[in-house]
C-alpha cells in the first residue's frame, strides 16, 4: 500500500510573507497542526503549531505582538519535506522518524497533492488496512510506551510547563494531584488558550502568562491499561483527535503512548547508517 491511499488531498497552505498571527488563526480555525508554506507557488517550508509556541510562547506581553507580525518563513522548518504519492507507507515512517516531522506533504512536479499526518498513518493499524502490521498492532502497549514520564501540577505556571516541553521536546504533560492523574496538558491545549488572531492582537498576554496549568489542561482524560493492544491505543487516539494517551494501573499513572511510539513500530528497524533526530 502506498502513502496516496491514506493521505489526505486537501492541503492548506500560507504564503512565506504572511505573518504569524494568520498561521495561528488557520489552525486554530480548521483544527491543523501543519502549513506547507508556499513562496512564488512553490513548496518551501513548513510551519507547525509547535513552531508557532516557540516562537511566542513565552515572551513578555510587550514583545508578543512584534513576534505576532513577524513573517512565516522566519519559523518555518526549511527545505520541505515532500514525497511522491507512489512511496510506500513504511518508507514515509521512516522518513517521520528520521526527520521528526509530524506531516509530510505529497508533492508530483511543483504541485502538492496530499499531505499526510501521523493521524493518517495511524490508520494503518486498523483491521484490514494492513495486514503486514498485524503482529505487531496487536502486542501490548507496555511494551512501547515511555516510562519515565515528565508530569506538573494543576497550580504549576503554564509558562513553566511551556518550557518544560520546549526543554525536553515534548508535546503532553500528564497532570499530576495527590498522586493521581487529573488532567493532561498539551501544547495545542496552550495555543487554545490564545486568541484567534485574525487582526487584532488583544489578549495576547494569555499565551504562555503565569496561568495556571488547571485553567487550560484537559480534565476528561482517557487512560490506556499496559495490556491494551497497539490497535486499541491507535484506534482512541484517532476517534479522540489526540495524540497520546497516559497508561495507568487502578489510577496510577505508569507511563505514556504518543503517536510517535506508534508511528516507530511502522517504521520497523532503521537502517544502521541513518542518523536520527529527537
Amino acid at each position: 500500500m502506498n502513502i496516496g491511499h491514506i493521505a489526505r488531498r486537501r492541503v492548506v497552505t500560507i504564503n512565506f510573507v504572511e505573518p504569524v498571527a494568520r498561521a495561528l488563526f488557520i489552525m486554530q480555525e480548521q483544527r491543523l497542526r501543519h502549513l506547507p508554506v508556499l513562496r512564488n507557488l512553490t513548496p518551501a517550508g513548513m510551519v507547525t503549531d509547535h513552531n508557532v509556541l516557540n516562537h511566542i510562547g513565552w515572551l513578555d506581553p510587550r514583545h508578543k505582538q512584534v513576534a505576532m507580525n513577524d513573517r512565516v518563513e522566519k519559523i518555518m522548518r526549511s527545505p520541505l519535506i515532500v514525497v511522491d504519492p507512489e512511496e510506500s507507507i513504511h518508507a514515509v515512517a521512516q522518513t517521520m522518524v528520521r526527520k521528526n516531522a509530524g506531516a509530510i506533504p505529497l508533492q508530483e512536479g511543483q504541485r502538492l497533492v496530499g499531505i499526510a499526518t501521523k493521524s493518517d498513518l495511524l490508520k494503518c493499524f486498523a483491521p484490514g488496512q494492513a495486514a503486514f502490521l498485524l503482529q505487531e498492532a496487536e502486542e501490548c502497549v507496555e511494551s512501547y510506551m515511555a516510562k519515565d514520564v515528565l508530569h506538573v501540577a494543576p497550580e504549576d505556571a503554564t509558562a513553566d510547563a511551556l518550557h518544560t516541553m520546549k526543554v525536553k521536546r515534548i508535546q503532553h504533560l500528564p497532570v499530576m494531584h495527590a498522586g493521581k492523574l487529573v488532567g493532561m496538558l498539551s501544547d495545542r491545549d496552550i495555543l487554545r488558550g490564545s486568541p484567534k488572531a485574525g487582526g487584532a492582537m488583544e489578549g495576547l498576554q494569555s499565551l504562555g502568562s503565569k496561568l495556571k496549568v488547571r485553567g487550560l489542561m484537559t480534565q476528561k482524560v482517557v487512560s490506556l491499561s499496559p495490556k491494551a493492544t497497539l490497535r486499541e491505543a491507535a484506534e482512541r487516539m484517532l476517534d479522540l483527535r489526540i495524540g497520546a494517551l497516559p497508561v495507568c494501573v487502578d489510577d496510577q499513572l505508569i507511563g505514556i503512548l504518543s503517536e510517535t511510539d506508534l508511528i516507530k513500530v511502522l517504521a520497523g528497524p532503521m537502517p544502521a547508517d541513518r542518523t536520527f533526530q529527537f
